[in-house]
């Protein structure tokens, strides 16, 4: 289950104290780890929103505030993120309506109790739930182009791909893939901050580079992959930066 970032913003330090409460219950209750931050106006939130200093997934947004109400707040956080759900909480009803304007998920009538509460949360964290799975699926795997068809292939397999004549070649743990891409259209895919140029004709899953020498990396099991003096020093520093990474983490445990 993935952890889950909300924020709750009131000009009112009763109610924000009650949903926190709330939150926590229910957190406690179906063993979720949330994470809470909370403002009381609406122009504070906002620019932490702007800024990026705060990326949240569910918005608890009180309508009536001083200087920026919650609609307007809303309509600012949606200018910036399709994304987090937005939640309502009014004394008035009559704001249903204006809710479905920037795309709320519910509102929430004061004073707040917990079953309301509870039931419009567990629908917002359902649906974030579902979108981080579907993004992490679509980090995952990358469709790529073999003969005639699509394959789907799992990122986490691949230990490095090679450039060969007009053909790819994915070199996986249980196997060889070529594929009608090229190198730059597959590198587009990845994530980056696991797969790196070694060669220009040579990608590699970094996770499973066991040591970097003058012109190869060694992958383990005696697989080694060409290494350009021009990708040297980048990937020489950055699996160096790893190795005191774990060893410091060792020292921790």
């Amino acid at each position: 289950m993935k952890k889950i970032d909300i924020a709750v913003c009131d000009d009112e330090q009763i109610y924000i104290d009650r949903i926190v409460k709330y939150v926590e219950v229910y957190s406690e209750e179906y063993e979720i780890d949330i994470n809470i931050k909370t403002y009381n106006a609406g122009r504070e939130l906002l620019d932490d929103v702007e800024k990026d200093i705060s990326k949240f997934d569910i918005i608890f947004l009180d309508v009536e505030m001083p200087d920026i109400d919650g609609v307007d707040t809303a309509r600012g956080i949606r200018k910036i993120s399709d994304d987090v759900i937005i939640c309502f909480i009014t004394s008035f009803e009559r704001y249903a309506i204006a809710a479905y304007g920037v795309e709320a998920l519910a509102y929430v009538v004061k004073p707040v109790v917990y079953a309301e509460l509870k039931r419009v949360l567990s629908r917002a964290v359902v649906m974030v739930q579902y979108a981080f799975d579907h993004k992490e699926a679509e980090e995952r795997y990358i469709e790529v182009p073999v003969a005639k068809d699509t394959r789907i292939v799992d990122i986490r397999t691949i230990q490095y791909i090679e450039k060969r004549r007009n053909q790819c070649v994915l070199h996986c743990v249980d196997g060889e893939i070529s594929c009608y891409e090229t190198l730059k259209k597959i590198y587009a895919k990845l994530d980056n901050n696991i797969f790196i140029y070694v060669h220009q004709g040579y990608i590699v899953n970094f996770d499973t580079i066991k040591e970097v020498k003058e012109n190869v990396v060694c992958l383990g099991d005696g697989i080694e992959v060409p290494l350009s003096r021009s990708h040297y020093k980048i990937v020489k520093n950055r699996h160096m930066s790893k190795i005191r990474r774990l060893l410091e983490e060792r020292k921790l445990e």
